[in-house]
């Protein structure tokens, strides 16, 4: 199982249209019901939304959640993961991503080396209507990504049905054109029999959603088999490792924070 990897520089000029239907049909009417709900059932594919992991230390929470909507809003078809910097950092992890119950292949990394590099290959990637989904990563609030860029996002994802999610990263909300944002912070899993770590878990905030009213929270866990989203019963605070990350679940640690370096993989 390989993660397919490109460099900007290196995206097909003319990718195949996917085959496939949207996600979800856009809703005109107000939605009722929980965030579980609206994750699962109602939130459109051909839109953009953005997660928000407002302090650094929740970077991999705010990844987890943003990774697992997108593998749903991209309802089997291919994902694209696209961040800045050199190609080897912060690579997905296959069989971790195997155990979130989906399917490597159909994960795409492309590495930008700048931030109009990432704006342009995301927008890229969802004109051509050739993924159910894009993920990029955007950290704290560069000039560049203004009101027109993310408009230019939103329009993207409207006209060719390929989800556009945003990670933000040390980031404080500004006027857009997203559908929905989430703010997410790391959570503790609820614990498996023996003890055994339990499915990765996170503290979630409705921050925006044009459809539902903002303010709404939810512990929410991830079920592996369903690949759905489901309420968790409420848990002890976060423990802290010595790296000062939170524990939410080693499941998606497997999956996204494992290291590139053939090395570590060797010694695991």
């Amino acid at each position: 199982m390989n993660i397919k990897r490109f460099d900007s520089a290196q995206l097909p000029p003319g990718l195949a249209l996917a085959t496939g239907s949207r996600a979800f049909a856009r809703s005109e009417t107000p939605c009722a019901g929980s965030l579980v709900h609206a994750l699962n059932k109602t939130l459109p594919a051909d839109a953009l939304h953005e997660v928000f992991a407002t302090k650094p230390i929740d970077r991999a929470s705010g990844w987890g959640f943003a990774l697992l909507l997108a593998a749903r809003l991209a309802a089997g078809r291919s994902l694209f993961f696209v961040r800045q910097g050199r190609r080897g950092q912060g690579q997905l992890y296959p069989p971790g991503l195997a155990e979130l119950g989906m399917d490597p292949e159909l994960f795409f990394q492309l590495h930008a080396p700048d931030t109009l590099a990432l704006l342009r290959a995301t927008a890229d990637i969802a004109r051509s209507g050739a993924a159910g989904a894009v993920l990029a990563e955007i950290e704290g609030n560069p000039r560049l990504f203004d009101l027109t860029a993310s408009r230019r996002l939103a329009l993207a994802a409207e006209k060719s049905g390929t989800a556009v999610l945003l990670l933000r990263v040390a980031a404080h909300e500004e006027p857009g054109a997203a559908y929905s944002r989430w703010g997410v912070v790391s959570a503790a899993s609820t614990p498996l029999l023996a003890d055994a770590p339990g499915p990765p878990a996170f503290a979630v905030t409705l921050l925006r959603h044009r459809r539902m009213a903002a303010g709404q929270s939810a512990r929410l866990a991830w079920n592996t088999e369903t690949r759905t989203f489901y309420e968790q019963a409420f848990s002890p605070a976060p423990q802290r490792d010595s790296a000062g990350e939170a524990t939410f679940g080693r499941l998606f640690s497997l999956a996204a924070r494992r290291a590139a370096d053939p090395r570590q993989h060797r010694a695991a």
